[in-house]
């Protein structure tokens, strides 16, 4: 779906970061179109720029208010312009706070999104834009755990920690057997004799500041070097900068970089770096580095008075006192020279860095998935999460009556009754008058004789169409229900890997369950209470009208009244319980984790922690039903106070005109039940609002998962496969969506037919990636993988993976008997072909000691028998379903020897005549393989059999002598026992 996007960066780290974060939504949504203001990062992503930073001057000080604020109000203008002709679905913010919030506060005016990724620096001063904040923007990203936890307690509930981009960005530069040839590669590139100590130094953004603190560091840099000439320092040159701002002088060693800031950070031996963003990246770095900070005295002034700070780098305020900080008078070229001696020569104080960054790294990844890919990834998800709720919303409605298609005649015959109910109620005031007037007043012998036969009826009538009507509509919604939740289920199954990778089994049942039940109370009572009750209200008007036009006009001036308030709660209802759906999600995956691992929770002594860990979800949701409940009960009161206004007005001036002559009391009396008959279904309405919103906001939850699409997609003219089942990889590459990080790099590798190649390496190595690739769980981002010379890619998958069996590490069995788990891949299988592969696994004689048997439930998960046990019948199932392609992803790995030996006899026989790809950490089950493949990084390093590996003395060699000893080759995990 096409979709528009504005994006405003106002400053260089902003420019950066806005552009890693429309990477990775161009890598979900490659549809989308970007403009906005920013500089040459973004514009390098591919935004159009409505406004250049280095041209506007969007970048300000203190002091540069004045100077620039002309080009500051233009840029702005052009914004809301954009904002104005291009309508955009979402307008994403990046920092720079009193511009962008006074951006989001017009685009809030006139409907547009508005997505906060990296807010202003709330937490540190100006909390007063904490209420505009909380006013503006839908969803709210953070880079800091702590900004998560501070915006939460001042009552903002939209905000996400998805992690820092920065970290993600450094982590790969770093790795031990690469960094020092990567080092020297870097410094002989620009220049720099890698014997050197190199030193990083930033001087800040802006041309001012730059002059200032310049003149004042190559004072230090001469002192450094008077006594210690082997020092070579490195300036990175900040975006929007031109070659004339930074001017060097030649006796100086120093270099000057443009766009390698994380290369210097990551390259240097110690840093002398302004305060800023730059902080954070030198600690993700390990760069032993110290903070300055010095500005005109005038601006000081101000800092000092408006930001709530004792410490001011960004690595200090995450873990206090890491390092050093020369503030204002204290920048002295001696101070600065003697700070940077120690950080270069005192092992001391680098060792103490060291340990703080590495906390500073764990904290970052706080409150984060392990299966989280990076910052940018986690935003740009939120993001399009935004853009969807963007184009669902108009249709809402609308498509949760197309589920009403199939009950279109009950549907149909449901809504005559409800007219039928509805309109008798315009009966009832009209009947009243006659009896008052007819009966009572003229004294009407033959019309009392009338009026018993019609009233009963009459009620019969109402009666049959009350019960159309309840029962019918009953019967449509749980049509709908069924309908909904087959959908639910059958697109589930057909979504790949990557989607139950950031969403909670728990969660998906919440949407099952409970949101479904919103959108059935949606179309049950909601919808026919707007029907039956509109159809009520209508009747009983016409009725007021027919008996006294003064009067209804009167009467119904305080109804339109009601409609504002109605609709000011019913967006609030529709929040609030979108939220409460989203806490149900988040509690059931928390309890699902205690039920699931109550074992863990209990050998650790866990569960005072586990239940407050609950209890305080539990809170959350509670608090948020109740805000919940306050609108929805403060709905009823407002109507009543403005229903009972009109009402009083009719009394008053009903009652008058009685006294005086001008109606009869029959008139008076019957307009008055047809008031208090039309005041009850107005006020049902106003109080089935919320009702409505409560639905739309399921509907919209289930949407949510209906929208999402496989990466994974079958072909539409799938081709046959052949007879062979050689499986080939040729130049394989995988990463994950928006994740720039490799899994898989150029792997190519041939498994002949009936021969068994084993998977090996360390965590991490891209094993299972790979053989993930074969049965199309995920799909490579370049090259192919054939069977039999064919592309799977072009194979449907039922036929792709009747070929193939797979047997885990982690054994699934179903809450079912043992012998419905081994016939589950084979449903028409004989009760002889089902024993039969039970022996051929190892597992008759346990199955048989059971006292059910076959018939034994293993209950859920099959955690009523031991792992060897699982594993054997996960063997059996795969024996029986007759595969010519096995998958073993480390069968045996949690399972002790005894356990080991049992399942590896049911594996050889498994593996029998069968092209066999096998995962394995212990070595010692695949020395046998016909081939050997050893993965590293992503990467095939070594390959051939168990002879020729270890006669390498490479990787397979040394992994190799981590699990055997030297005295007679006896594997470790075995000498322990």
């Amino acid at each position: 779906m096409f979709h528009k996007v504005i994006i405003s960066a106002g400053e260089p780290s902003g420019d950066v970061l806005a552009a890693g974060l429309v990477t990775a939504l161009k890598s979900i949504n490659p549809e989308l179109e970007f403009s906005g203001m920013g500089g040459e990062s973004l514009g390098h992503a591919g935004v159009k720029l409505i406004v250049d930073i280095a041209e506007s001057g969007s970048v300000m000080g203190f002091t540069e208010v004045g100077l620039r604020i002309g080009r500051v109000l233009n840029a702005h203008r052009q914004m809301k312009q954009a904002l104005l002709s291009d309508k955009p679905d979402l307008l994403i913010l990046v920092d720079f706070g009193d511009f962008n919030l006074r951006l989001a506060s017009f685009a809030r005016k006139i409907g547009v999104p508005v997505f906060y990724f990296v807010p202003p620096k709330v937490w540190a001063w100006r909390k007063s834009r904490i209420s505009v904040l909380k006013k503006v923007a839908q969803k709210i990203c953070v880079i800091y755990p702590y900004e998560k936890k501070f915006l939460e307690s001042n009552g903002i509930d939209n905000v996400h920690y998805v992690g820092n981009p920065w970290a993600d960005e450094i982590k790969n530069l770093k790795a031990e057997n690469s960094y020092q040839d990567k080092r020297k590669e870097y410094l002989k590139k620009i220049g720099v004799d890698p014997s050197k100590k190199v030193i990083a130094v930033f001087p800040g953004s802006r041309p001012g500041e730059i002059r200032k603190h310049l003149d004042i560091l190559f004072k230090a840099f001469r002192i450094l070097l008077h006594k210690h000439k082997d020092i070579h320092f490195v300036i990175p040159q900040a975006q929007g900068l031109t070659d004339d701002q930074i001017l060097v002088p030649q006796d100086l060693p120093v270099t000057i970089r443009r766009g390698e800031q994380r290369e210097i950070l990551a390259f240097a031996h110690a840093g002398i770096i302004k305060s800023g963003t730059s902080n954070l990246e030198a600690a993700l770095s390990g760069l032993p580095f110290f903070m300055f900070f010095k500005t005109s005295k005038f601006t000081s002034v101000i800092v000092k008075g408006f930001v709530g700070l004792k410490e001011y780098s960004p690595v200090n305020i995450l873990r206090s006192g890491t390092v050093p900080e020369i503030l204002q008078n204290d920048f002295q070229p001696d101070r600065i020279a003697a700070i940077t001696e120690q950080l270069l020569f005192d092992e001391n104080i680098r060792n103490q860095q060291a340990k703080s960054f590495n906390e500073i790294r764990s904290m970052l990844s706080e409150g984060l998935d392990d299966k989280a890919q990076n910052a940018y990834l986690n935003a740009a998800l939120l993001a399009d999460s935004e853009l969807k709720k963007s184009q669902k919303k108009p249709k809402l409605l609308k498509r949760v009556l197309t589920y009403v298609g199939p009950f279109k005649w009950t549907f149909i015959s449901a809504l005559l009754c409800m007219i039928v109910f509805g309109a008798s109620d315009g009966f009832l005031p009209i009947l009243l008058k006659h009896i008052l007037d007819g009966v009572f007043q003229e004294k009407n012998l033959e019309l009392l004789y009338i009026i018993p036969a019609i009233i009963v009826g009459f009620a019969v009538i109402r009666g049959l169409a009350d019960f159309g009507q309840e029962y019918l509509m009953a019967k449509v919604g749980h049509g709908v229900v069924r309908d909904i939740r087959n959908d639910l289920n059958k697109h589930i199954l057909k979504l790949s890997s990557d989607f139950f990778l950031i969403n909670s089994s728990a969660n998906l049942l919440a949407r099952i369950t409970s949101d479904v039940l919103l959108v059935r109370t949606l179309l049950t009572d909601a919808f026919a209470a707007v029907l039956r009750d509109g159809v009520r209200i209508t009747a009983l008007i016409i009725s007021a009208v027919y008996l006294d036009p003064t009067l209804a006009l009167i009467a119904v001036i305080g109804f339109p009244l009601g409609i504002y308030p109605v609709y000011k709660f019913g967006k609030r209802m529709r929040r609030l319980s979108k939220r409460g759906q989203e806490e149900i999600g988040a509690l059931s995956s928390m309890l699902q984790e205690s039920i699931v691992g109550q074992r863990v929770v209990k050998a650790f002594g866990r569960e005072q922690f586990e239940i407050g860990r609950f209890e305080g979800k539990n809170q959350e949701l509670t608090r948020t039903f109740l805000k919940s409940e306050r609108v929805r009960a403060l709905t009823g009161p407002v109507n009543e106070l403005l229903g009972s206004c009109a009402i009083a007005g009719v009394i008053f001036y009903g009652g008058f005109s009685v006294i005086v002559g001008a109606r009869t009391q029959g008139d008076f009396l019957a307009f008055l039940v047809a008031l208090f008959l039309l005041y009850d279904p107005f006020k049902k309405l106003t109080r089935m609002n919320s009702t409505v919103q409560q639905g739309l906001s399921g509907a919209e939850r289930i949407f949510e998962i209906l929208d999402n699409e496989p990466t994974v997609l079958e072909v539409e003219d799938p081709v046959p496969l052949t007879d062979r089942n050689d499986i080939e990889f040729h130049n394989v590459h995988f990463n994950y969506t928006g994740s720039e990080r490799s899994v898989l790099t150029n792997v190519s590798l041939k498994v002949a037919e009936g021969k068994k190649v084993a998977l090996v390496g360390l965590s991490g190595a891209g094993k299972s990636t790979l053989i993930d690739l074969i049965p199309r769980f995920i799909e490579p981002v370049a090259g192919q993988v054939t069977i039999g010379g064919v592309d799977i890619a072009n194979v449907a998958f039922s036929e792709l993976r009747r070929r193939i069996a797979v047997v885990g590490q982690h054994t699934f069995l179903f809450n079912d008997t043992i012998y419905n788990n081994i016939a589950y891949g084979r449903p028409d299988a004989t009760s002889e072909e089902v024993v039969a592969a039970a022996r051929a696994a190892f597992a008759f004689d346990f199955i048989s000691s059971l006292k059910e048997g076959f018939n034994t439930v293993v209950g859920e998960g099959g955690y009523s028998l031991s792992g060897g046990e699982r594993q054997r019948i996960s063997i059996a199932r795969a024996i029986l379903k007759d595969a010519p392609i096995l998958i073993l992803d480390e069968a045996t790995a949690s399972l002790d020897n005894q356990s080991e030996r049992e399942v590896q006899h049911a594996l050889e026989a498994l593996e029998k005549n069968r092209t066999c790809v096998i995962i394995a950490h212990r070595l010692s089950t695949v020395q046998h393989a016909d081939l050997i493949v050893v993965m590293r990084a992503g990467e095939i390093v070594e390959k051939g059999n168990h002879e020729d590996l270890i006669s390498l003395q490479g990787e397979y060699s040394k992994l190799h002598s981590l699990q055997f000893q030297d005295r007679g080759g006896v594997p470790l995990h075995e000498s322990a026992y």
